[in-house]
């Protein structure tokens, strides 16, 4: 059973002048009552995208508790989840929520401390989200090595990134592909499980199809 509610944030993105990919973008969220009518608004000489989203407070059973989260987390398959960046405040409700593998995209920012103790096992793998430094296979290789055989003893994988929109759902979609999916069923697995998912972004969708590529001929 899974139930969610609906609240609105706005996120801005600060393009900062520095080449390194490091400090390409700062995000931040804000959470306002109301959403703007035409949900984009861009100012200069910074650009301000105003996006409502929806953030989902996912209620789920396990083992016959109901638990609550403000997490942004999506479950794609039983054993596949998707998100934005969990913090330190989340670690009590990730306990209860027992995944087997976290996987962090953010290349900028590193896993909060708590994820690299026990219980949890947490890989970070630093990628950015920009055209100029895509998500290398190498690098999707990692995170499918590290899931399959937590997968294959039926343990569940959450991925996160910044907002849950790119480079985790690479990721998902690296492990969909090397589970026997197609590059298209995972696209279309993340996108109906995930509605901010955009793994149709030219130069995610490359990496994508790439990885497909590259997989199919191990």
């Amino acid at each position: 059973m899974q139930e969610y509610s609906v609240q609105k944030f706005v996120y801005s993105e600060f393009l900062l002048p520095i080449v390194n990919p490091e400090y390409y973008a700062i995000w931040f969220a804000l959470k306002i009552e109301y959403t703007f009518p035409t949900g984009f608004l861009s100012f200069y000489p910074c650009k301000n995208i105003a996006i409502s989203v929806e953030k989902a407070k996912l209620t789920q059973h396990q083992n016959g508790v109901k638990i609550k989260t403000t997490m942004d987390i999506s479950k794609v398959t039983d054993y596949l989840y998707v998100g934005s960046r969990v913090g330190k405040e989340h670690a009590d409700e990730l306990k209860v929520l027992n995944f087997d593998l976290i996987i962090s995209m953010i290349g900028q920012i590193p896993p909060d401390e708590i994820y690299t103790l026990p219980p949890f096992k947490t890989l970070w793998i630093k990628t950015y989200d920009t055209f100029f430094t895509p998500i290398s296979i190498k690098k999707l290789l990692v995170g499918v090595e590290a899931a399959l055989p937590i997968i294959q003893n039926k343990g569940k994988v959450l991925v996160f990134c910044l907002q849950g929109k790119r480079r985790s759902i690479a990721m998902a979609a690296a492990i969909l592909i090397s589970m026997g999916h197609t590059s298209e069923q995972a696209i279309n697995l993340l996108t109906t499980a995930r509605k901010v998912a955009d793994p149709r972004r030219w130069y995610i969708r490359i990496q994508i199809k790439a990885f497909e590529k590259c997989w199919q001929k191990r």
